[in-house]
């Protein structure tokens, strides 16, 4: 069952009493979608988060006029200002997993050491969804690689190498290694 919580601004003891109900007597798999922040966090503050999945409320965007940066496979990133941009899927609410896969592996390169930029907001844009990056002022690989072809061997990590018991230079194409700048 899902719940639609676009418009409620209040929510009281009894409504999440009914809510934990519904959720413990197993006759619906639960989800509150469109949380405003403020409900979201008495879903979290109360627990409620761990009993039923809880959305928050997407923050809309809109690009018209914004610069477009870059077209790729999946979607268009626009410059939203000088600081912020926006990557635009194309697949609408089917975009979401996309979105969340790519969001994960972008912290899980952050954490292993490569450098990457990380998503820090999920966005309505129109009937489309969006992740916000901060603006990187930076060179891109193509620009590095045709300017200074020997900078790219700075920018591949020591891994260790999994045939051998020594760090090791390993050979990832850029495509894989620079996915998320």
């Amino acid at each position: 069952m899902r719940l639609d919580a676009a418009g409620v601004d209040y929510i009281s003891s009894t409504g999440l009493r009914v809510l934990l109900r519904l959720v413990k007597s197993g006759q619906a798999d639960l989800t509150v979608c469109n949380a405003s922040p403020g409900i979201y966090d008495v879903y979290e503050i109360t627990g409620m988060t761990s009993l039923m999945k809880v959305q928050k409320r997407m923050r809309e965007v809109r690009v018209d006029g914004c610069e477009v940066i870059g077209r790729g496979a999946y979607g268009t990133v626009y410059r939203l200002d000088s600081d912020t941009i926006v990557k635009v899927y194309r697949n609408g609410e089917a975009s979401l997993p996309v979105i969340e896969a790519e969001t994960a592996r972008a912290r899980q390169a952050f954490v292993s050491g490569v450098p990457t930029a990380i998503p820090f907001d999920i966005v309505r844009v129109g009937d489309q969804y969006g992740s916000v990056f901060e603006m990187i002022d930076a060179r891109n690989c193509n620009d590095l690689a045709s300017g200074e072809p020997g900078a790219l061997d700075d920018l591949t990590p020591s891994v260790p190498c999994k045939y051998c018991t020594s760090f090791t230079k390993r050979t990832v194409p850029l495509e894989i290694r620079f996915a998320y700048t």
